[in-house]
């Protein structure tokens, strides 16, 4: 099996909209040496055919397909196939930055003890609107004590990531049964072998949309990471206390969405999306006098 640099790799379910423009920005890539696996799950729209004509245009571009079996098991099935020495991933839905493989392949070649890297990313909605950046913590001190200490997410942006193949080999790549937290498992095992990070560029448009946002499978993923969590204090000899009570999400509001994103992009320093998004939640619920108030605020810009 000859080697390459990078193996990128793509878990794919349904994002026709998007798929064309996320193998794009593979291709569109400053740095050349890479393969880009996709495994399609089972889609029942147009994303298969999509990409199988892509992958006819561009021989470094490979795609495999598979009953729906979820994104765990598809990014172990590409794992497995992949030739590269360090694996970058990649959502079928964002958008990478022309240079974002050169930056970080040169950052893990001249850094021996980083076993990943992950970037900033900068969050778009449905439409590629920008709304905020999305990464707060870039040392390993910073990343892993968020993994160890919060049960609300992961503090590098999964799709960012590139990192090391022999070593997520080695580990056993992602873990079934983890989903879907299985992000948070595998950077809690990886940082007791070496150093993860973020670096500060923005190097990924990381989307954001109604589909992915409403968190359908959010309770499940707040028991994954509590357990991700336990277990890696087990492994490192830390003491472990069991919540007082168990850990539940509150119910989502329905109408909160669009309202949050406006105050994100208007935060973020994006007046036209945080006007696009406060808009829609006026429309979506006007009797709510917070919907006026970023209204308001969108319209003034502040």
């Amino acid at each position: 099996m000859s080697q390459i640099s990078i193996s990128a790799i793509m878990p794919l379910y349904n994002t026709e909209r998007y798929v064309e423009a996320a193998v794009r920005s593979i291709q569109r890539q400053t740095f050349s040496d890479w393969e880009l696996l996709i495994m399609d799950d089972g889609s029942t729209d147009g994303s298969r055919k999509i990409v199988e004509d892509l992958a006819r245009e561009d021989s470094r571009v490979r795609v495999f397909a598979s009953e729906n079996a979820g994104a765990v098991a598809a990014r172990n099935r590409l794992l497995a196939e992949a030739k590269g020495e360090y694996v970058a991933l990649m959502d079928s839905d964002d958008i990478a930055f022309e240079n974002r493989f050169e930056v970080q392949f040169n950052f893990l070649e001249t850094h021996s003890d980083h076993l990943l890297i992950g970037s900033q990313v900068l969050l778009i909605d449905a439409e590629d609107a920008p709304l905020r950046l999305g990464v707060e913590r870039f040392s390993h001190e910073e990343i892993d004590e968020f993994h160890l200490q919060r049960n609300t997410g992961a503090a590098i942006v999964h799709p960012s990531a590139m990192f090391r193949l022999p070593v997520v080999r080695e580990l056993g790549a992602y873990r079934e049964g983890t989903f879907p937290a299985e992000d948070i498992d595998l950077f809690l095992r990886l940082a007791e072998k070496g150093r993860i990070a973020n670096l500060p560029q923005v190097l990924l448009h990381y989307r954001i949309h109604a589909a992915s946002a409403g968190h359908a499978k959010r309770q499940r993923q707040l028991e994954q990471i509590r357990e991700a969590r336990r277990q890696a204090y087990s492994r490192r000899g830390l003491p472990w206390e069991e919540p007082a009570k168990p850990i539940t999400m509150s119910t989502e509001d329905p109408h909160a969405l669009h309202e949050r994103w406006a105050w994100w992009a208007l935060m973020g320093g994006y007046p036209a999306s945080a006007r696009k998004h406060a808009w829609k939640a006026l429309r979506q619920a006007p009797w709510r006098p917070r919907h006026w108030k970023v209204m308001a605020c969108a319209m003034r810009g502040y």
